[in-house]
């Protein structure tokens, strides 16, 4: 066995051999050849074999040049009959002169022979004989040499055969022989079958294109993008279907870089346009193709559609940017913290609402800026987040402000810790401080709004009973209302009409074939004098309607449209009567026209009508002249008309507020309060309401109006609408305000009187008490005392009256300071030598047991030594600080130390003083500096509660600012901060 390589026109051609020793008498005979060609197609092997035929007896020289010029006849036949494709040589005729094994065997199958076919029987056959395809005995007609495929069922089933025929020419040029090769290609069919499927059907682009960008092999996919076929793609190239020359000469250059660097590329994003302008994203694999030799003249491009990629990606950035940018600009703050509450985000919105910079509580706990009243509830709610993933939680509580002060935050909480785009907790943050003072003064005035509404609930109750019968009579007067519609509809059904049919002749006459017997009652003419003479009929329109009811006819009678027209008629005994003409045209051919019609007296609703229109007029007059707004709306709340006066009330023209809902115009607190009214109304659970509630005027103000509303109805009962009659109630409002302050002015007046009386009678009675003994000592008793006893019992009486009249010199100072009489006179103030004579003064007639201790700020120094002063009243500031000393000397225990202290910050000047006494209780401090007041730990200390709420008030008249510092048991600071009003 053994592979022989042949050459055939310059084309090398291999087979593989298989030997085998032919015997004669002891020495060989010869070889027997089977040989199968390893890389030659069915015309190369054609050529190859005329090519042997064609040869001449070979000399020995040239038979000792195999596969040159030709081969040994025996050698042929051992080829050809070993060969496993079908051959086949043919003569002019297409009569058979020689067939190999395989051919035999294919035409015992083709004729379904059981025996073995010989040689012998088959030479001389033609082709059809034979059993060949008709394609191949049309190609020997025609003589051209000619490669094909066809396909016949077998009895294994169907098979595809590639045939090549190749006609042979002798010296004259004449057909001499055909030669007849084929070859059983079923199995490489069905595979480029399969392959072809895989290609089309795969989503990706799969190309193969030679150096010039043809397009060698393509897929369905491709095609579709450039809008054609397969087929059509086929030896083109992109710049035929592509309309963008940029994107086809990257992809050229692109393909020979690949082909000449014999390397493959990875394109990450390439576009390709089609004919239609739309581009699309691909991700596109280049692969060189190389050939035997080594070289690459064709490239393999598989590229991926990331159309939606990209898409999805420009759609991922645009939504990021639009909720950053929602983000940054909310007016809620919104915070990021981690698993410990450590600040991870901080959005801008907190700078306005906390006066904090985003980045400045970055890294700190939350927990640290929370009220210490908040911070246990604030903690739960965040360890219940922490326990609930994707779980949200909404808390109020008290957040520290920037400049030391709490505002009241509103918060909502979610985690997002598991979510890996966020990896946190998001709290949402609103500032509600405004809204919990509010809910504070409400709550104050709930008391005495308790004993209004009451008063109200009880006016209100008697109006809804007045109310409700009205509304029952009112229903009343419908039900019978409604009975006498129903009365006069079977009235009007039982009305008898006139009914007619008349023929129209095309040369304008008209003949009436039939007219029913209501036109006697009609128009006082009877059927038989109407038919004989149809104009009697027409005599009897109105003149002056006669001229529209001849347009409406002509018209319907032209067109064949039909007639529906009202006109007047005077009947033979001179009445006057409406009637309603509604007539059909049918054409009959040749011009004529039949005319079907009904004739109804409708003279009864034409005067309702009349009256119906002055009816409306009278009640538009009312609506229009009403002393309050009447609006009717649809049932959603559509303003559908509405009256002079609700306009004035709101301050809009009518045509300005028409086709508005409701809502619109509703104070924001009022709109779910009628929002659930009416749905009430709707669902039919209440026939009217009452209420009160505001308005939004066209200027933006608020105006309160009573609110009465009832539900209207059609004949049927169904629900229409709503009608509403709103009545300015802003005065009454107003009225109801000023009431209120009253009340609550002369309830702190009755507080404060109570407060005084119970002060006078407490604080007068010791010194009343101290005076009465020592007078009635002095009276009983005076001639056994001393001189120095007598001086004694009336320094006791002088001591009491001093003690009485600073008490009534500081409610008179009060009253004087709270009725804004008390006259501010600030001038320059030696503020270091005013204090140090105070001090000096409190230290020579204070306890000499307690010491103050005064201390000054180096920077007042230095400012007085410039010669600038303060400019503070002298006489008020004394008053300030004598309270405040004297107040630290008697709530401290003897023998205990006073510090004063006097400082200058920030253009103020500051004063402490700070004692170790008995200290205020927490809940005393908030009402410290109102009249009357005194601590509940003061016990038998004397004291009026007057001291400190004038202090305030001389504070406030200084634009200055008072505040404390106090521990029971361990002792007090005030704190008083004033403005220092410099001057140059």
């Amino acid at each position: 066995m053994g592979k022989i390589g042949y050459e055939h026109h310059g084309q090398s051609i291999s087979f593989t051999h298989s030997y085998k020793a032919l015997r004669g008498r002891g020495a060989p005979a010869g070889f027997l050849l089977r040989s199968c060609s390893q890389n030659m197609s069915l015309p190369l092997i054609s050529d190859w074999l005329i090519d042997r035929f064609a040869s001449h007896q070979l000399t020995d020289t040239e038979q000792q040049q195999p596969g040159i010029q030709g081969l040994p006849s025996h050698i042929l036949d051992s080829i050809l009959s070993a060969c496993t494709d079908p051959f086949y040589i043919f003569d002019r005729k297409f009569r058979l002169l020689y067939a190999n094994r395989a051919s035999l065997l294919w035409i015992q199958q083709v004729l379904n022979k059981s025996e073995p076919l010989l040689l012998s029987e088959a030479i001389g056959k033609t082709g059809e004989e034979l059993g060949l395809p008709p394609e191949v005995i049309a190609s020997h007609e025609a003589c051209q040499k000619k490669v094909f495929t066809t396909g016949r069922s077998r009895q294994e089933g169907f098979r595809y055969h590639e045939y090549a025929l190749t006609p042979i020419y002798n010296l004259n040029g004449q057909v001499d022989i055909v030669v007849l090769i084929s070859r059983d290609i079923t199995e490489r069919h069905q595979t480029e079958e399969i392959l072809r499927n895989v290609i089309d059907t795969n989503p990706h682009l799969i190309l193969v294109k030679d150096r010039e960008g043809k397009f060698i092999l393509v897929n369905q996919a491709l095609a579709n993008i450039y809008g054609t076929t397969v087929e059509d793609l086929i030896g083109k190239t992109d710049a035929d279907f592509n309309p963008n020359p940029i994107e086809v000469q990257n992809y050229l250059q692109a393909d020979r870089q690949v082909m000449d660097t014999l390397k493959p590329q990875i394109i990450a994003e390439e576009t390709v346009s089609s004919v239609t302008g739309e581009t699309r994203w691909f991700q596109t694999i280049k692969a060189p193709l190389r050939s035997p030799d080594g070289s690459a003249d064709r490239v393999l491009v598989v590229a991926t559609d990331i159309t939606e990629r990209k898409q999805a990606e420009v759609a991922l950035c645009q939504s990021e940017a639009k909720w950053r940018s929602l983000i940054q600009n909310s007016s809620d703050v919104v915070t990021i913290v981690d698993a410990n509450n450590q600040i991870l985000y901080q959005s801008p919105s907190i700078t306005k609402i906390l006066g904090y910079h985003p980045n400045e509580l970055v890294g700190f706990q939350g927990f640290e800026f929370v009220h210490p009243d908040d911070i246990d509830s604030v903690k739960e709610a965040f360890a219940q987040l922490l326990n609930s993933p994707t779980c949200t939680l909404s808390i109020s509580y008290r957040f520290r402000h920037q400049n030391g002060s709490w505002r009241f935050l509103e918060s909502t909480g979610t985690n997002l810790l598991n979510e890996p785009w966020v990896e946190g907790i998001v709290i949402n943050s609103r500032d509600v401080t405004e809204r919990q003072q509010a809910q504070l003064a409400l709550q104050q005035l709930n008391e005495e709004l308790e004993r209004r509404v009451e008063e109200r609930t009880r006016e209100l109750t008697e109006a809804n009973q007045r109310l409700e019968a009205e509304i029952i009579q009112h229903q009343k007067t419908e039900v019978a209302l409604k009975a006498s519609q129903q009365q006069l509809l079977a009235i009007a059904a039982n009305v008898p009409g006139v009914v007619y049919r008349a023929l129209l002749h095309s040369e304008g006459s008209i003949t009436l074939p039939f007219i029913s017997n209501g036109i006697q009652q009609l128009a006082g003419l009877t059927p038989a004098a109407a038919i004989a003479n149809p104009q009697l009929l027409f005599d009897l329109i109105h003149p002056d309607d006669r001229a529209a009811f001849n347009q409406q006819l002509q018209a319907g009678v032209v067109n064949l449209q039909p007639l529906n027209h009202e006109c007047r008629i005077v009947t033979a005994d001179g009445q006057l009567k409406w009637l309603h003409y509604s007539t059909r045209y049918t054409p009959i051919g040749n011009g004529d026209a039949i005319a079907d019609g009904v004739v109804l007296d409708i003279s009864d609703r034409k005067r309702s009508e009349a009256a119906l229109w002055e009816s409306e007029q009278q009640f538009r007059a009312i609506f229009e002249q009403a002393a309050v707004g009447i609006v009717q709306t649809s049932l959603e709340g559509q303003l559908l008309q509405v009256n002079q006066t609700f306009g004035e009330i709101l301050g809009y023209t009518p045509s300005e507020i028409l086709g508005r809902n409701f809502v619109e115009i509703t104070y924001a607190e009022d709109r779910e309060v009628s929002r659930k009214y009416h749905r009430k109304m709707l669902a039919g659970e209440v026939e009217n309401i009452s209420l009160e509630k505001r308005y939004i005027r066209k200027d933006g103000s608020a105006i309160w109006c009573l609110f009465n509303g009832a539900v209207l109805r059609d004949g049927e009962g169904e629900l229409k609408g709503f009608i509403c009659v709103i009545q300015d109630i802003s005065d009454r409002k107003q009225a109801e305000v000023a009431l209120r302050k009253a009340l609550a002015k002369e309830k702190e007046l009755n507080e404060l009187k109570s407060r005084f009386v119970a002060m006078i009678s407490h604080e007068f009675r010791t010194p009343l008490t101290t005076i009465l003994s020592s007078a009635e000592l002095l009276q009983r008793y005076s001639q056994r005392f001393t001189e120095e006893k007598k001086i004694t019992h009336l320094g006791r009486i002088q001591l009491s009256v001093e003690h009485m009249t600073q008490m009534l010199n500081d409610v008179l100072l009060l009253g004087k300071t709270e009725a804004g009489k008390f006259e501010f006179q600030p001038a320059p103030l030696d503020i270091r030598q005013f204090c140090r004579a105070l001090v000096e003064e409190f230290q020579l007639s204070a306890d000499s047991r307690h010491t103050i201790h005064f201390e000054e700020c180096s920077s007042l120094s230095s400012l007085q030594g410039q010669g600038r002063y303060p400019h503070l009243d002298r006489k008020l500031l004394r008053h300030i600080l004598s309270n405040l000393l004297s107040n630290a000397i008697k709530y401290s225990p003897k023998s205990s130390t006073v510090n004063f202290k006097l400082a200058v910050e920030d253009k103020q000047i500051i004063f402490q003083i700070e004692d170790r006494g008995i200290g205020i209780p927490e809940e005393d401090q908030c009402h410290l500096f109102e009249s009357f007041h005194r601590a509940k730990n003061v016990g038998t200390i004397p004291g009026t509660g007057l001291g400190l709420a004038i202090v305030k008030n001389l504070v406030t008249l200084h634009s200055g600012q008072i505040t404390l510092q106090s521990q029971v048991g361990v002792g007090t600071t005030f704190t008083v901060t004033l403005p220092l009003y410099e001057k140059g």
